[in-house]
């Protein structure tokens, strides 16, 4: 398993080009209008579109993810994890909201990177993302992954 964090420019290279039969992506927007358009149909069982803001200059957000959101992630995780060689998450600069849903999967899932690993690489990861993950992950008893 891999995980690649991408900004939405680097989704579009076609260096990434999702793998449908074994690649699953999740594509975290601000607004439907900013989903990005690739190969993988919006609607692909192996593809995720949540719509949530990051922090805002003024330190306010338009959306915060919601419980709604993180048990979405995490119940896509559940069910597509297992048959996928690579998990692809992007958002709009990739520094922030993926980081924050990867190091918020990483403390339950083997998604081939460690949550400690992904605080390293991404200092700035969105703590409220990985937070309302960990919750849906606690409030249904799965355990934190070795």
């Amino acid at each position: 398993m891999e995980t690649v964090i991408l900004s939405r420019e680097q989704f579009a290279d076609p260096t990434y080009l999702p793998l449908f039969d074994k690649d699953i992506i999740i594509s975290i927007s601000g607004d439907v209008s900013e989903i990005p358009r690739c190969l993988a149909p919006a609607n692909s069982s192996m593809r995720l579109n949540v719509i949530f803001d990051d922090v805002l200059d003024s330190g306010q957000f338009k959306k915060v993810i919601s419980s709604d959101d993180a048990t979405k992630i995490v119940n896509f995780i559940q069910e597509v994890l297992p048959w996928s060689d690579r998990l692809i998450i992007h958002c709009g600069a990739g520094l922030s909201r993926s980081p924050g849903v990867a190091i918020g999967l990483a403390r339950y899932f083997n998604i081939g990177i460690s949550e400690n690993e992904l605080r390293d690489k991404y200092p700035y990861f969105n703590i409220i993302v990985a937070s309302a993950i960990w919750r849906i992950c606690e409030n249904l008893g799965l355990e934190i992954a070795l």
